[in-house]
């Protein structure tokens, strides 16, 4: 299957990929180098400067996003990467870091923190509708979440273990079910990281340090592996006029003393077309 090279972007740690339909437009972060970027087919790639580092993001019906950022939540301007706080500006540790986040089935931002250094499990998924941020610690490095197409399920990644997570998921309450090991990654195939999940069910995942992404069937089992140019794809998103194109996300920090010679295309934005459709990421629908 061949993948696409789409812009060079040169990130220390691209994250989070949202394709905004409204837009025509795939908007994604890097998250260590404060940057907020933007690609269309039309125009290529857009960035600007954000003060704090952006973990995830979301959609707004009024066209900007909430982001979780810095130790917090904060409105985000996507035109120009500036950052408004909502109030709640210490959710977390100053040990901890803002990562992955969307918003579920329902429209209630889902977002998770992590120990900077990926080694305490001290970070936790929160839920946030609008009056509260729910915070729930499962006790490990969490990466992720996505959610099944009916929003019934969330899936999460413990880097650290190569495990992928799910567990049943209550969309009005903000609470995960017990914990079920989803799928593990083989040694040599690096990390779980980013995820997302087709029209189909399946899982696609980002493999830091792998080389590669993989979709897994919804039983759990590995359906697809796509090899790629870079060693650290973070994470994965379906986006384009069909929502058949999925978008892969990289990093190139910490690869200039990897064994393995890093590579020019290291923390750039690749493409794919799978043979599967995506999901439109809800937008926000709680209160503000």
């Amino acid at each position: 299957m061949k993948v696409m090279h789409v812009a060079h972007c040169n990130c220390l740690l691209g994250e989070g990929p949202v394709w905004m339909e409204e837009r025509g437009e795939l908007l994604f972060v890097d998250i260590i180098g404060r940057k907020l970027m933007a690609w269309s087919p039309n125009s290529g790639l857009r960035t600007t400067d954000t003060k704090l580092m952006v973990g995830s993001f979301a959609r707004l019906k009024d066209g900007r996003l909430l982001a979780a950022a810095g130790r917090g939540l904060y409105f985000l301007d996507p035109d120009t990467g500036t950052l408004t706080s909502l109030g709640r500006d210490e959710l977390i540790g100053p040990d901890n870091l803002m990562n992955d986040g969307k918003c579920d089935r329902s429209g209630a931002f889902v977002f998770g923190s992590k120990d900077v250094n990926e080694k305490e499990a001290s970070g936790c998924l929160m839920h946030f509708r609008g009056a509260e941020v729910r915070q729930w610690n499962p006790g490990i490095v969490l990466n992720g979440p996505a959610f099944s197409p009916d929003g019934t399920r969330i899936y999460f990644a413990d880097s650290p273990t190569r495990r992928i997570f799910t567990a049943t998921w209550d969309a009005e309450t903000g609470t995960a079910g017990t914990l079920e090991i989803f799928a593990t990654l083989s040694d040599g195939a690096g990390y779980p990281d980013g995820m997302s999940v087709d029209s189909a069910g399946g899982l696609w995942n980002a493999h830091w340090d792998g080389w590669r992404i993989s979709r897994y069937h919804p039983s759990g089992c590995l359906d697809m592996e796509i090899e790629m140019p870079v060693a650290r794809p973070t994470s994965v998103a379906f986006g384009g006029p069909d929502m058949k194109t999925l978008f892969v996300t990289s990093a190139k920090i910490g690869r200039a003393n990897d064994p393995v010679p890093d590579t020019e295309l290291d923390g750039d934005l690749f493409s794919i077309e799978p043979g599967f459709r995506g999901l439109p990421e809800p937008a926000f629908a709680g209160t503000l």
